[in-house]
């Protein structure tokens, strides 16, 4: 519960390192005694109660919901805020469709249903990634300025809207439509 409440005030940072930490305990206690505890001592880690307890294994979906998540308030969450080495979560289900993520410190991916629908150029989180047929709309979080391939719509010209103002156009070549964004948080609205 403390994982979903910094990740929904966008901890982005404090939430991987959480992550990182709980994955980091459930493993280390897995990897020597294939247990995954009840509970935890707060010194040194070691474990205590039953030595398989389905709290305990609670710990990895931490560190698996920093690659992709689905909440009510975030919708499709996906992305880990500047992580320190590329890891990828294949065959995530959700709304009829599969998902591939990849996450590092200079890619962020979303693949659905074995299309590369979404890629930037750091290690960045997206939330309320919305898609329908004339629209792309979510938000962004950026350690630093970042490209983003969009593979959402075939052809055309598209209207960008960043922080609720106009951005421009931008055409898709090939099935991809690029443009920069810079560091921190954007909302953005592509439109056909």
């Amino acid at each position: 519960m403390l994982y979903e409440g910094i990740n929904r005030y966008r901890f982005d940072q404090v939430a991987l390192e959480y992550a990182e930490k709980n994955y980091d305990l459930f493993m280390d206690d897995w990897r020597t005694n294939q247990h995954d505890n009840e509970q935890y001592n707060s010194w040194g880690g070691t474990a205590g109660g039953d030595t398989h307890y389905t709290w305990g294994a609670l710990l990895c979906l931490v560190s698996l919901e920093q690659y992709v998540d689905v909440n009510p308030w975030e919708g499709l969450r996906f992305g880990a805020l500047n992580p320190p080495a590329e890891g990828d979560f294949r065959r995530a289900l959700w709304g009829n469709h599969t998902y591939d993520i990849t996450v590092g410190p200079n890619r962020t991916a979303l693949v659905r249903d074995g299309q590369e629908r979404f890629e930037a150029d750091a290690g960045v989180v997206v939330r309320n990634y919305q898609v329908t047929a004339s629209q792309l709309t979510f938000s962004l979080n950026a350690p630093r300025p970042v490209l983003v391939n969009m593979r959402e719509f075939e052809g055309g010209e598209l209207n960008l809207e960043f922080d609720g103002k106009a951005a421009g156009k931008v055409r898709v070549v090939h099935g991809c439509a690029s443009f920069q964004l810079t560091a921190g948080e954007h909302t953005v609205a592509i439109e056909r």
